[in-house]
């Protein structure tokens, strides 16, 4: 009887592993940011805002010149410009 059950569950643990990797081969050459992009939530926007800069200033060396102006950076993060 234990020798059954400890072939059935490494058939389940094979099956569990078999399944995983089929999940995970698609993805697995992707970039990390990438994946983070096609999060199927939807993911926060201001996080992927944020990638998108820090991917900007990682590349700066290339930049001649950026301007982003406040009402982009408003527009980007969803706010309203406050009245003072």
């Amino acid at each position: 009887m234990t020798d059954e059950k400890v072939e059935n569950e490494r058939k389940e643990a094979d099956s569990r592993a078999y399944s995983l990797k089929s999940m995970l081969t698609p993805v697995q050459g992707l970039d990390w940011r990438m994946l983070m992009m096609l999060n199927p939530q939807g993911g926060d926007s201001r996080n992927t805002i944020a990638m998108a800069f820090q991917e900007l200033a990682s590349n700066a060396q290339k930049i001649g010149e950026l301007n982003i102006s406040p009402d982009l950076l408003r527009t980007l993060m969803g706010t309203t410009p406050s009245k003072n």
